[in-house]
């Protein structure tokens, strides 16, 4: 924004794009709920390949989620008012749907898909199995499958 104002007096204001390097992922969640567009809410969700509704409930998701976690809030076993939607079409990369939407895996395979969608396939599996390696929670209270290794799901494999 320096680098804007000090190199171009016209238009007044910066460019969208460099406006958006600047504000929280919360505000980043705000103004996509808020787009009146709903072919650019579209748009934006298809590059992701869900709907736009699914993006948007995930966005505020991970906003909630930040915020427990910066607020140094239980979330291991933690039942969450606010909760990712399941996608109702088929995706790319398929989702468990065997699991509750309101528990932390649920909230973290929706987080994955999205690191596999923007290419960082590896990224979350290698940060989760040294934290789960040293602490060994009990996985069923935070949503994962009963009965079946999760590492098996499509979306977990990368």
């Amino acid at each position: 924004i320096d680098h804007y104002r000090k190199k171009y007096n016209k238009p007044k204001y910066p460019p969208a794009w460099a406006t958006m390097e600047l504000i929280s992922f919360g505000q980043l969640s705000k103004v996509y709920a808020g787009l009146k567009s709903c072919r650019a809410k579209q748009e934006i969700a298809m590059t992701y390949g869900i709907r736009d509704e699914v993006l948007e409930s995930w966005m505020h998701y991970f906003n909630y989620l930040r915020n427990c976690c910066a607020h140094h809030l239980r979330i291991w076993n933690r039942v969450f008012r606010v909760a990712p939607k399941r996608p109702k079409r088929p995706t790319p990369i398929s989702l468990p749907q065997n699991v509750p939407q309101n528990r932390i895996f649920y909230g973290i395979t929706c987080l994955q898909y999205l690191m596999i969608i923007i290419g960082k396939p590896d990224f979350l599996p290698k940060s989760l199995d040294p934290i789960i390696n040293e602490y060994q929670p009990s996985f069923y209270p935070m949503g994962f499958p009963k009965g079946q290794n999760w590492k098996e799901f499509d979306v977990w494999k990368g």
